[in-house]
This record gives C-alpha cells, sequence and structure tokens, in this order.
C-alpha cells in the first residue's frame, strides 16, 4: 500500500500484557522488557507533551523497576500504544514490542458506578461537584436508572499522547479506535449490557476537542473537572503534592468532561 495514501497504516495498536500472558516464554522477563520500554515512551511524552500526562518527569524518572512493574500489572488498567511498523517487521518474525512505539493511551475499567465517581466525591466541600452534576456523568442526560447502571461498564481514559514526529498521520484516531474495541471486547466478556467511556481534557485545545467529537463525544454541559480530579481518575494520586487543596491549579474548575457511548450489541451478537 502506498504510504502517502494511507500513512496510518505502516502502525499498529497492541494492548500490553498485564503480566497474566506472555509471548516470549519468559514471563518475567517479558514484562520488565515492557515495563522499561513504556517508562521510556513516558519520559519522551513528559518532555514533549507534559500537559498529555497527569505525572511530572521528575516522579517518572525516579521510579524504581518494581514500581515500573506495579503499574502495568495494575488492576482493570489497560494500556495501549501505538507501533511504527518497520520494513518487512512482519515477515522477519521479530514480535510487535521491539518495534518502535510512538503513542499510547491508557484505559481503566470496566468499573461499577461508585467506583467511576469515587475520584469525584473526594474533593471536599464547597469545591465538591453536587450529587445532581455527577448524575450527569452517568449519560443520557443523567436520567440513567440504578438498574440501568448495574449493566453499564463504565470506563475511563486518559494519557492519549502521540510523539510529535508521528502526528498528523490519524494515529490519535487509530489509537481511540483502538480504545473502543478493546472496551468493547473486554465489557462482552464481563457480562455488561452497555459501555459509557470518559474523558477529561482542557476545553482550550479546540483541535483535540473537534477530534474526539468526531469520534462520538458529547461534551458534559454543566460540571467542569479540577485537575485534582482528573489526576484522581488516573489513579495517579501520588503525584498530587501534599498542598494541593490549597493550590488554584489543582482546585480551579477548568476541565471538559466528554462521554461517549459504546454501542456492545453486535459483540454480544457474535459472542
Amino acid at each position: 500500500m502506498d504510504e502517502t495514501r494511507n500513512p496510518s497504516s505502516f502502525y499498529s495498536c497492541h494492548v500490553l500484557p498485564n503480566g497474566t500472558t506472555s509471548d516470549r516464554g519468559d514471563r518475567n522477563a517479558l514484562i520488565a522488557f515492557l515495563a522499561d520500554k513504556y517508562t521510556a515512551l513516558r519520559v519522551a511524552g513528559l518532555k514533549q507533551s507534559p500537559q498529555s500526562f497527569s505525572a511530572t518527569l521528575d516522579g517518572e524518572l525516579r521510579l524504581t523497576l518494581p514500581e515500573k512493574l506495579k503499574r502495568i500489572q495494575q488492576h482493570n488498567k489497560h494500556i495501549l500504544v501505538v507501533v511504527k511498523q518497520s520494513s518487512g517487521s512482519a515477515s522477519s518474525g521479530n514480535p510487535w514490542y521491539d518495534s518502535p512505539w510512538v503513542g499510547q493511551a491508557t484505559l481503566f475499567g470496566p468499573m461499577r458506578w461508585e467506583e467511576y465517581i469515587a475520584p469525584l466525591q473526594s474533593i471536599p466541600l464547597p469545591e465538591a461537584l453536587t450529587d445532581d452534576q455527577i448524575q450527569l456523568l452517568a449519560g443520557v442526560h443523567g436520567q440513567q436508572s440504578p438498574r440501568t447502571k448495574l449493566g453499564t461498564a463504565f470506563w475511563h481514559m486518559t494519557a492519549l499522547y502521540i510523539d510529535v514526529t508521528h502526528r498528523r498521520l490519524g494515529l490519535a484516531k487509530k489509537l481511540c479506535l483502538a480504545a473502543f474495541e478493546h472496551i468493547k471486547n473486554e465489557s462482552v466478556a464481563k457480562g455488561y449490557q452497555s459501555a459509557l467511556l470518559r474523558i477529561i481534557i482542557k476545553p482550550t485545545n479546540t483541535v483535540v476537542v473537534d477530534m474526539y467529537r468526531s469520534l462520538g463525544f458529547d461534551i458534559v454541559e454543566g460540571p467542569r473537572a479540577t485537575l485534582a480530579e482528573a489526576t484522581k481518575c488516573a489513579e495517579d494520586t501520588d503525584s498530587l503534592p501534599a498542598d494541593y487543596r490549597e493550590q488554584a491549579a489543582y482546585m480551579g474548575r477548568g476541565g471538559l468532561f466528554m462521554l461517549k457511548h459504546i454501542d456492545l450489541a453486535q459483540e454480544r451478537e457474535g459472542s
């Protein structure tokens, strides 16, 4: 295929194994290799686009190997990476993870409603969201019944990043589509009837907002997110400073909540 016509076809998306499977035979060696390569990708990302992550470069560089291993083996955490396929890599027999990694996104889920809203309930009054505002994050204009919520797999996506030398190739969209497919598969496998994906982004980045809208995300009208809430939703609470509640940068409400309903009907019919 002509790369100038479809450049994203020379890239592929993969979900990192969580430590329970391996295609190298030596599970421990593979997971350690992936953990180091994932850290290198995040370090590069924090140098290029620190706003894409809730973590800091200093914190990333200080991670020990056990800490690196722990985060990629975390329960209900799914890390997707974009890989640049070298010429002839498929026929050479080399595994995908030996190719250059040029992007990533992180999914958390599937979660129950209580888990999904817990980070938003941890902010003390008077800055906390009201119960009515939190209900809007259930989707369907906040009108989901308790019974419907029980059948919904709630997901959160964060840290979507593409290396600056590989942008404008449609890779962010490609990564999102891979994430949607993974959500479908995981949610159906665990018996859910529907899935709802949440992201939190800066409203000033209109290019990103428009991209997510083109992928079926809707802006939640009303409540805005704090950086502290976004950090907690990304399960990166350790990166918050001890006095974050006194810092306007962490407690000011400016982030957009965006939601996407993911149809599981087709997956269920085929399962």
